[in-house]
């Protein structure tokens, strides 16, 4: 919940300080505020799919003030495909985090903090789709985006490495009796199959 609460705040306040013509602005742009306060509370409630129209809505508005390609259109689609994937819309979600992808590499390159955050919304939704594979692979880079960039001891490599202990348990699971080890005792630093990462579908 904090993650996603620090990724919508993130995004409002870097628009609220932004006119259509670029211009500093003193107040915040009322309906982002509204908007913002409504994906949060729906978010925080489990409401996921209630908070989908205001989440579209807000991309909306920050493509129109701030364009196409801009990073804050770019954490706004990461927020709404997190809203996707948790209402059931997996697809839907696939699409839009590979946009905010795409955008985000555009601007920062491979290895910018941002990219781990995109790579970690679509490791989420891949692992929903079943694609455990390609989950596991996609967190282990936004690992080492994050162990490079952030630091081993930061709180989000932690979430990384939760992560993809909980996304190697349950390849393990698919793939129990290939491999000696219980799942509960993993370590994503040491422990993963020759040829990493691995598919077992």
């Amino acid at each position: 919940m904090l993650a996603f609460r620090f990724v919508c705040t993130i995004v409002f306040a870097a628009v609220a300080l932004t006119g259509t013509t670029g211009a500093a602005r003193t107040q915040p742009d009322d309906e982002l505020k509204g908007l913002n306060q409504r994906v949060i509370a729906f978010y925080d409630a489990g409401k996921f799919a209630e908070a989908v129209p205001f989440q579209e809505r807000y991309a909306h508005l920050i493509r129109e003030r701030l364009g196409p390609e801009h990073a804050e259109f770019a954490q706004a689609l990461n927020a709404l495909s997190i809203l996707y994937n948790r209402s059931g819309r997996s697809v839907d979600a696939e699409l839009v985090a590979k946009q905010s992808l795409a955008i985000r590499e555009k601007i920062f390159g491979p290895t910018h903090p941002s990219i781990a955050d995109s790579l970690m919304s679509l490791g989420e939704i891949e692992g929903t789709l079943g694609r455990k594979g390609d989950q596991e692979a996609r967190i282990r880079r936004a690992l080492s985006i994050r162990e490079i960039s952030l630091g081993r001891e930061h709180s989000l490599v932690a979430d990384a490495l939760a992560s993809l202990a909980l996304a190697m348990r349950s390849t393990r699971m698919r793939c129990r009796g290939r491999v000696g080890n219980e799942a509960g005792n993993l370590d994503p630093r040491k422990d993963a199959w020759p040829g990493e990462p691995h598919h077992c579908v």
